[in-house]
């Protein structure tokens, strides 16, 4: 389903106020997941949301590193029961400037 709502005025000679509201929205539609994807949480993270591991530097203190991906199996589940929406508001004010003539 879609829909939207429009609305435009002008506020004064050479002045318009513009705004438009767009929305959509599907219900069961398929959605996928891995459902094999590695948890870190028991690790930490490091950057980017990685599992981070304690590795030694040059006999310094423990430090976080981030440890290369392991490659796993990928498993997908299909989810019949995922939903989509969306809204948008889009505001413009515009000027319009008058015609040059040639003379």
């Amino acid at each position: 389903m879609m829909w939207n709502l429009s609305y435009q005025r002008q506020i004064a000679t050479n002045w318009v106020i513009k705004a438009n509201y767009m929305a959509t929205r599907a219900g069961i539609i398929l959605g996928a997941g891995d459902i094999n994807q590695a948890v870190g949480s028991a690790l930490g993270t490091g950057r980017g949301g990685q599992p981070a591991l304690p590795t030694p530097t040059n006999g310094a203190p423990l430090t976080w590193t981030t440890p290369p991906r392991a490659v796993l199996l990928q498993y997908r589940a299909v989810d019949p029961g995922a939903n989509s929406e969306y809204h948008g508001l889009l505001l413009a004010i515009e000027r319009h400037f008058p015609a040059i003539t040639p003379s």
